[in-house]
Order: C-alpha cells, then structure tokens, then sequence
C-alpha cells in the first residue's frame, strides 16, 4: 500500500497543506488533493477492505472522502460541519462504521461516513 500524509499549511508554506502520495516509499511526494477545499488535514483514515477509500479530517469544515485514491475529493458528511476533525478511525471489521474525534465530542457514522451522529454521551463536557 502506498503511503499517504496529511498536511497543514503552516507547515507547508510553498504548497499550502494538503494531502501527499507517495509511491517510491517515501522518497518522493506528490499532491492528491483535487476537490479538497480546506488544506488543512489533521486525520487521515484508510479503508482496510479497499485502500483506494480515503477519508480525511479537516479544519472547520469536517469529512472529506475518495474513492479512487486521493485522485478526487468530495464532501462526505452530514452532521459534521463546522468541526474540527482531530482523529479517525474505521471499524476493521465492518468498514462501512466510523469514528470520528472532533473538537464537539466523539461521533459514528453507520453509512461509509455520509451521515454522523453523536457517540461521546457520557463524556464531560
């Protein structure tokens, strides 16, 4: 499986952030960010069925999702707007189930994240 790396633009200033593929082990990286309008990517999660699904965790504007390999990007949630992605997680199970750590709590999506709700009851606020 070739490697991916989320990117932030403070950290990348003469690209502005983003999400880079590599296919020489590392050695070389090159953007796959077509249709990804926030650059700033703080998770990143890899379908364990089929890696040409992608999802990524942004900034303030929640879910992005591929499924051809980072080669496009389209807005994949509901319900996570205007949040901030921190962590990402699918079930090895059953791919179709993921998590998402958010700066507004914990929330699962049942639906290859088209849809989420929340799953942080019990957490303090």
């Amino acid at each position: 499986m070739d490697p991916y790396a989320g990117t932030s633009a403070p950290y990348m200033l003469s690209s502005g952030g983003g999400i880079y593929k590599s296919t020489k082990a590392g050695e070389v990286w090159y953007p796959i960010d077509q249709g990804l309008n926030n650059n700033t990517v703080l998770a990143l999660a890899i379908d364990p069925v089929s890696s040409n699904i992608l999802y990524a965790g942004t900034d303030g504007r929640g879910i992005f999702k591929s499924g051809n390999g980072g080669q496009q990007w389209s807005l994949g949630n509901s319900g996570l707007l205007g949040k901030t992605i921190l962590a990402l997680r699918i079930d090895p199970k059953n791919s179709r189930i993921l998590y998402a750590g958010t700066d507004k709590g914990v929330f699962k999506s049942m639906d290859y994240g088209a849809t989420w709700e929340v799953a942080s009851n019990g957490f303090p606020q």
